[in-house]
């Protein structure tokens, strides 16, 4: 065998050993974006926003169906300012794709019933979060909601 046949031959070997690891750190990234997923709605169901926040890059933007967009500040002193409690959440639907090792997004259909102001409401959503990898850690950088009220 030549030099060269030598060198394919090698590079031949490797791709299943490569193809693996890829796969692997795929699965391990989508694992670690849907615990922070996860994350974010305990510590929204808790009301505890600074630690939902915790979880936002700090360049984080939400866009709304209102053609609104808020920063993370913005958006983290909204949600403490609302006196909404959460009873029911379910997300439906949800996809989880990542790009190892640090690119993540999901999507999903959420249906919430909360109270507000006194005043019980059932929520349709359909969301998208990206996720980055920083330092070890996975954020959410960008969000974004579309959302019907079903008691309108």
């Amino acid at each position: 065998m030549n030099r060269r046949q030598t060198l394919i031959a090698s590079a031949a070997a490797l791709l299943p050993a490569f193809a693996s690891s890829s796969r692997t750190d795929a699965l391990q990234a989508k694992a670690a974006v849907k615990a922070v997923l996860d994350a974010f709605y305990d510590r929204a169901g808790r009301r505890d926003w600074d630690a939902a926040g915790a979880l936002f890059a700090p360049e984080f933007r939400i866009l709304t169906d209102g053609a609104e967009t808020f920063d993370k500040p913005t958006y983290v002193r909204l949600l403490k300012q609302d006196d909404i409690v959460v009873s029911k959440m379910e997300l439906k639907d949800l996809e989880i794709h990542a790009s190892a090792p640090s690119i993540g997004w999901c999507r999903y259909r959420g249906y919430f019933e909360t109270v507000s102001g006194g005043k019980p409401s059932r929520t349709e959503t359909a969301e998208t979060m990206i996720f980055e990898k920083r330092d070890g850690a996975w954020l959410i950088v960008h969000a974004h909601a579309s959302i019907k009220q079903l008691d309108a």
